[in-house]
């Protein structure tokens, strides 16, 4: 019975390991801006499974068009992040290094009150930055609906990539 289960285990060992060698995957061309070297490790090693050569593609002009607006959307991301670190800056030089807040950091915050005028710029600033992003996402709506159709599974998940790196900065 040892004998029958050792062999059927070997069996199913070498067969698994058997077929990345028979790959029937026709061989992908090498990109001629690889150098020489590389070329050749990559094709040596081009047996393995991890290994796959990706061609360059050319990009279409509706991902073009769509990754300059979210070009627009960094730019404003941008701009809403430094105003949440001017206004994080503030609250950073009470606090001591250990994050409790010092006694008389609380003193001075009572002391350094911000004016109207103040309060009246960073509104506007606020508003500001809310009409940049409702303008930005209804161009964004008409955009995608224009050029949706002419995008392939691959442009899109790129900008959905650029979408969710452009996002985290918030």
């Amino acid at each position: 019975m040892k004998k029958i289960l050792l062999i059927l285990y070997l069996f199913l060992i070498f067969s698994g390991c058997g077929t990345f060698l028979k790959s029937t995957d026709p061989a992908p061309e090498l990109s001629p801006k690889l150098s020489p070297v590389k070329k050749s490790i990559l094709e040596k090693l081009s047996f393995l499974p991890f290994i796959k050569l990706k061609t360059p593609t050319e990009s279409s002009p509706a991902k073009i068009e769509l990754l300059q607006k979210l070009g627009e959307y960094e730019r404003i991301v941008d701009d809403h992040v430094a105003f949440d670190n001017k206004d994080k800056k503030g609250e950073d030089d009470i606090q001591d290094s250990t994050g409790k807040e010092n006694s008389t950091g609380s003193l001075k915050k009572k002391e350094e009150k911000e004016t109207i005028e103040e309060k009246i710029a960073e509104i506007k600033i606020i508003r500001g930055l809310t009409a940049r992003y409702e303008t930005w996402s209804l161009q964004w709506n008409e955009k995608t609906d224009l050029v949706g159709n002419d995008l392939s599974l691959i442009e899109i998940n790129e900008i959905q990539k650029e979408l969710k790196r452009i996002s985290k900065k918030l």
